[in-house]
């Protein structure tokens, strides 16, 4: 016994490393689209259910517990420091975090993350290349498609929105040739409440447990199109301009007009133009006041400058070209998705 508990961090590291050399170094992605088409959905299925046994965040539960290990982990180290015995403590502790380290790491990529491996989402449809005409089209269009899909919006049901954009954002996946969403539960809000909120997130998923969040207390519109890019995420799409187009393909499609609202919305700041902001109609703009009005009420400025500054780190390391800038490139998606429709489908597996 004593033997597997000095090998263990010894086979964590290897294993890590190992990970790590076959995540740079692989030749292809053709391995990571196998992985998503046949693997993922089978083991999401698998775990989905776990994220309803309770009505509150696991993933937050666990990350607490863990950050808890961590601060309980330094003291003892004082501890040990003050005694003397500070190699003994650094060794016994540094091997426990090294297996917790590689759980994290080998659950992060095995669960989900190897989505950011996938061929880019263009190429798996089969779209033609960028065309600055189409992005300009669109970008002209954005504003009076916004202003004719309005509709009031008083509140959402949470249980009836995750029903409804879980459907609309399955029906978008089948229609670029996937296998659609291959999990359904509820959309959980952080703990506590104003998590997000503070740190200038609207949502998140856990790539452990394919846990939804979404800030429930989002102006309705773009809580809609949140739980959708968070579903988007679910199905596969794991760069956020993906998730973004995915979002505003599945609500602009749906039938019901809210969503279809909703998917003109949260798209707009990304296409909106100095020459087109002009043209907005008051009742959208109100709803753009709404959640400007919202973030400045939540949003601590010095956390969100933190949170962004990491989260641009994980993007660049998960191979997201631009960083947080890729949420904008919606934009170039949705004209290339256009443009290919009205000449030849997407290439369906």
């Amino acid at each position: 016994m004593r033997s597997l508990r000095r090998a263990l961090p010894w086979a964590a590291l290897f294993s890590i490393v190992l990970h790590g050399a076959w995540l740079v170094l692989a030749p292809s992605r053709g391995w990571a689209e196998a992985w998503a088409t046949s693997i993922y959905p089978t083991a999401a299925r698998g775990i989905g259910f776990v994220p309803d046994l309770v009505p509150f965040s696991i993933t937050l539960v666990l990350g607490g517990t863990l950050i808890a290990g961590a601060v309980g982990s330094l003291v003892a180290l004082g501890i040990a420091w003050r005694r003397r015995r500070i190699g003994a403590a650094a060794r016994r502790l540094g091997g426990a975090w090294l297996v917790v380290l590689a759980l994290v790491f080998h659950g992060f990529f095995v669960g989900w993350g190897y989505h950011y491996l996938r061929p880019p989402l263009p190429v798996r449809a089969g779209w033609e290349a960028a065309d600055p005409d189409a992005i300009a089209a669109f970008r002209r269009t954005a504003v009076q498609a916004t202003n004719a899909a309005w509709v009031p919006i008083a509140d959402w049901d949470p249980d009836d929105l995750a029903t409804r954009v879980r459907a609309a954002v399955d029906r978008a996946a089948r229609r670029l040739g996937d296998a659609g969403l291959p999990v359904a539960h509820r959309l959980k809000p952080p703990l506590p409440a104003g998590l997000l909120a503070m740190i200038g997130t609207y949502g998140f998923i856990s790539p452990w447990l394919l846990e939804a969040h979404v800030d429930l207390r989002l102006p309705p519109p773009m809580r809609a199109f949140t739980a959708a890019h968070e579903q988007a995420h679910l199905a596969g799409y794991a760069p956020e301009g993906d998730a973004n187009f995915v979002a505003w393909l599945a609500l602009t499609t749906s039938e019901d007009p809210r969503l279809r609202y909703a998917g003109h919305f949260g798209v707009l700041p990304y296409a909106v133009t100095a020459e087109t902001a002009a043209t907005i109609a008051p009742s959208v703009r109100d709803d753009l006041a709404a959640l400007r009005a919202y973030r400045r009420a939540t949003v601590s400025r010095r956390i969100e400058r933190g949170a962004k500054a990491a989260y641009e780190v994980y993007l660049k390391a998960n191979r997201v070209e631009g960083g947080l800038a890729s949420y904008a490139t919606v934009v170039g998606l949705i004209a290339r998705y256009e443009r290919s429709r009205t000449r030849t489908p997407p290439t369906r597996r």
